[in-house]
């Protein structure tokens, strides 16, 4: 799927896996202090238990991606399910350290957020962040999502007495 010139979203597949590895090898320090899954993907056979546990999931309208940044795996995007009764999905993603700053995940959302509301049931997204991550904020919040709620973090990283943050974004039904 392309996003725009210089990124595209590819189906997460097993045949991303070393690609994923190195994005997280170089970026491990910065992704640790939010994602918990660090510490399990330190190898070939981690990452493609990353991959296997997002493709196979079994939860409903569950969508992973490998994210392209002028052709270089740069992270992974997903939305993580949709529940067909309260219509409600939760996105998620990670970005390399060597390309954030360039507002990929917003682009990301542009495109994503209006397939949401025109082919799938959701009539509400939400982001789950750490209180402490300004960054992930700010994309949310670009998007219009507000928070809602705290709720405990439950995530075994560090300082894990942050709070997690819920933020919602009403769709507009097309």
């Amino acid at each position: 799927m392309e996003i725009s010139e210089s990124i595209t979203l590819q189906a997460l597949a097993l045949s991303h896996a070393k690609e994923l590895l190195g994005a997280v090898d170089t970026s491990r320090a910065d992704l640790a202090v939010y994602m918990p899954w660090t510490d399990t993907l330190t190898d070939m056979a981690g990452a493609r238990g990353y991959i296997n546990a997002r493709k196979n999931g079994q939860l409903y309208g569950s969508q992973w991606f490998a994210i392209y940044y002028n052709g270089a795996f740069s992270g992974v995007f997903g939305i993580k399910y949709i529940d067909p009764v309260t219509k409600v999905s939760e996105l998620g993603y990670w970005l390399s350290t060597a390309v954030r700053g360039h507002r990929i995940i917003n682009q990301v959302l542009n495109v994503i957020l209006p397939y949401l509301s025109s082919s799938t049931t959701v009539h509400t997204v939400e982001f789950h962040c750490l209180e402490s991550n300004e960054a992930s904020i700010r994309v949310v919040e670009r998007t219009g999502a507000k928070l809602v709620r705290y709720v405990d973090n439950t995530m075994d990283i560090p300082n894990k007495d942050q709070r997690l943050g819920i933020y919602a974004l009403k769709l507009k039904m097309t």
